[in-house]
């Protein structure tokens, strides 16, 4: 079986075609790529630039940032469903996208060719009683793509800047290590002038702020040996972040809006930092994405292929 996501305008519909070959959703079929200039909804390549990040020397001190270079990583699809629950790990429910000749190229022991970013928001009004960790979902599955300067890095990783050699250190320590795990980041900024947003007052102070991914996040290995998933947790985030979040609803589709990731340094000899990826999604409405049926994700648990063994909780 597949699925086969046929688009009318705003309306998703879904199919299941057996086929004894394949059992994962198409990678890319929910969000199409689009340009700036277009004016349409869906996702754009983001830039390392777009995003402040910390310089050295002395960085507790001076407290410095500045843009930060391109990314380690490039987008290359995004994909959007609504669930009853989270679905952690998600990659091996859809296709891979498939590598460019450096990428495929690349080979590394922990160090992945591909990087998922899933994140999962909560479909519902947050309460402040009986904080939970899982329910209906929004879930926000990234592709990033090794590119060619990172690959180049790699080839003389003891010559190459520190933020490649902090990438290696990352993805070897994190999956036994929870404190260096936490060192994840995840920044989203809204890029409109704020003033004309009609979004809550409150969310502003969150603009284009880091949040280090502790608790809530979990790094997994994909379906293939090349690919890396970080599932993060949104339901675990605090009262007054999901509140603010939830404020978005209605005004998300709306907005032009970059998300990225970075690991952090902390100190000189892992300085300056670099954006490890980014995505920048146009007028994009995740609350209207078409949903998983209960059923055909306990089917994908069953017959889709198995992720690698999960590395961090």
């Amino acid at each position: 079986f597949f699925f086969v996501f046929v688009f009318f305008r705003s309306t998703v519909r879904v199919a299941l075609f057996m086929d004894p070959q394949l059992c994962n959703i198409p990678v890319g079929c929910t969000i199409p790529k689009t340009t700036v200039e277009s004016g349409q909804s869906g996702w754009v390549t983001g830039t390392g630039h777009h995003f402040n990040v910390r310089q050295g020397p002395n960085y507790g001190k001076t407290g410095k940032k500045e843009p930060s270079k391109e990314c380690m990583y490039t987008l290359v699809a995004v994909d959007m469903f609504r669930t009853e629950s989270r679905i952690v790990p998600i990659s091996q429910m859809l296709s891979r996208p498939t590598l460019s000749p450096h990428a495929a190229a690349f080979k590394h022991e922990h160090v992945p060719s591909i990087f998922v970013m899933h994140v999962q928001l909560p479909d519902y009004s947050p309460s402040i009683f009986g904080h939970k960790d899982d329910g209906p979902s929004i879930q926000i599955v990234f592709f990033f793509e090794i590119t060619v300067e990172t690959v180049k890095a790699f080839e003389n990783l003891a010559a190459a800047e520190p933020c490649y050699r902090l990438l290696e250190e990352y993805f070897t320590k994190a999956p036994a290590d929870p404190k260096f795990r936490g060192r994840f980041k995840m920044i989203g900024q809204v890029r409109s002038d704020w003033a004309g947003t009609s979004l809550p007052s409150m969310l502003e102070t969150y603009n284009g702020k880091p949040v280090l991914i502790t608790q809530s996040g979990a790094l997994h290995n994909g379906p293939e040996p090349y690919m890396k998933e970080m599932s993060i947790n949104v339901h675990a985030f605090s009262f007054i972040a999901r509140r603010a979040l939830n404020g978005m609803r209605e005004k998300f589709q709306l907005q032009d809006v970059d998300f990225g990731a970075v690991i952090e340094a902390r100190s000189d000899a892992e300085m300056n930092e670099r954006m490890l990826c980014a995505a920048r999604l146009l007028y994009i409405d995740p609350f209207s994405s078409p949903e998983i049926l209960p059923e055909t994700a306990e089917w994908f648990r069953e017959h889709a292929p198995a992720p690698g063994p999960k590395q961090s909780k």
